[in-house]
């Protein structure tokens, strides 16, 4: 949402809600006191709200759980991180020789949805478990260490491309690779036992 009148900002980013306001949001590129009208933040939604059917928290859960067995059906059948550390260890030189600017496009498009979508898996099941639904602890570790590990090789590689040095994240990868294996097997456990129980 955006009040120019009053110079606040309303935004999400990852799973929380954000207020910019004051200097902050003077300060803004595009946002500040003389803001470009021909300027559109990126990934800008319209949602309407007028059909909107409110559920019970339990009920939400359920339809959750429902969801993420779904989807979890779909992942892929082998490791795509382990799949893309081989992809990335090939593409590393081309990377490079294209500098900064491409780097931040190419990890947004990559490193930064790995992170940003295990960071939200785990909140998932957190918010499952705070209702009772599902309890897969082992899982959101796992999910929580794929996100904070995603964050740290961001860095990392953007120091590679910036220094032209060479880059060996297998380490790195190999740990995001066996978190994604832990937590999906850990799920698969979980999923598997609760279905027994309810059967």
């Amino acid at each position: 949402a955006l009040d120019a009148e009053a110079g606040r900002r309303w935004y999400f980013h990852t799973a929380a809600y954000h207020v910019l306001d004051g200097e902050d949001c003077a300060a803004c590129p595009h946002l500040g006191a003389d803001p470009d009208p021909g300027f559109m933040p990126l990934f800008a939604e319209l949602v309407h709200i007028d059909r909107r059917l409110r559920r019970e928290p339990r009920e939400l859960a359920e339809m959750s759980l429902a969801l993420l067995r779904k989807h979890l059906a779909w992942r892929p059948a082998s490791n795509p991180v382990s799949r893309f550390a081989e992809r990335f260890a090939r593409d590393l030189p081309d990377i490079q020789a294209r500098g900064l600017p491409y780097y931040h496009a190419w990890a947004f498009a990559t490193l930064r949805q790995l992170g940003a979508a295990f960071e939200l898996a785990a909140c998932n099941l957190r918010w499952l478990r705070s209702h009772s639904v599902l309890s897969c602890e082992p899982a959101e570790a796992a999910f929580m260490g794929i996100a904070s590990g995603a964050k740290a090789l961001i860095l990392k590689v953007a120091r590679a491309v910036n220094t032209g040095r060479k880059l060996d994240a297998g380490e790195q990868f190999a740990a995001l690779s066996e978190q994604w294996s832990a937590g999906m097997q850990a799920l698969d456990a979980r999923l598997g036992a609760r279905l027994a129980a309810i059967r």
